[in-house]
């Protein structure tokens, strides 16, 4: 299955990632030529659990904002989820960038790729007071985010998931403690009872 984590800037994307990615014992950053980061990890050994398939997490998560973003080409996001998710695993990617955009993602889809996209709907003024929190830490006078483009992010995301919706594809638009409820258990995670 390939994940796609949607959301505006502060919505809790790296967050619910960086929770999933913790519930691996082993996790392989994997480098390619001319990149610094890693392009991406490869997770085995999900604590408390008997999954064996591997989860490959798209994009580097070494800095505050990680995730695709990191990936200066867009269509290498697509291309290495493509390549892992042909190598027999799980695949999650998310990124601001590849929330904004849907083409690529609804050809996983056209080509028969089981995809899941989830879309977290945490309040807008949430949203902005983190992006404005990430703005300080870094510069302390830093001016607030112009909310009318998270706004207008917001709004576009909606309608890309209806666009996603009407074409058949697996969707789902949770707070952040129902998509890793969410995840956890779609990806075999739970704690056996």
């Amino acid at each position: 299955m390939v994940y796609n984590i949607r959301g505006t800037s502060g919505t809790g994307k790296t967050t619910l990632v960086r929770e999933i990615m913790a519930r691996y014992e082993e996790r392989k950053p994997i480098f390619i030529e001319g990149r610094k980061r890693p392009i991406g990890y490869v997770l085995t050994r999900p604590r408390h659990s008997f999954v064996t398939r591997p989860l490959f997490i798209v994009g580097s998560y070494e800095s505050v904002c990680g995730g695709c973003d990191t990936i200066t080409v867009r269509t290498d996001v697509y291309k290495v989820a493509r390549q892992y998710h042909a190598a027999e695993h799980d695949v999650i990617f998310e990124g601001l960038l590849c929330s904004d955009e849907c083409n690529h993602t609804m050809q996983f889809h056209i080509d028969g790729i089981p995809i899941t996209v989830v879309a977290l709907n945490t309040p807008i003024e949430v949203c902005l007071e983190r992006v404005n929190a990430r703005r300080r830490a870094k510069k302390p006078n830093a001016e607030p985010v112009n909310p009318k483009n998270t706004i207008a992010k917001a709004r576009t995301m909606a309608k890309v998931m209806e666009r996603f919706k009407a074409a058949g594809m697996r969707t789902y638009w949770f707070d952040n403690p129902g998509a890793l409820d969410f995840m956890v258990k779609d990806l075999g995670l739970a704690v056996p009872e």
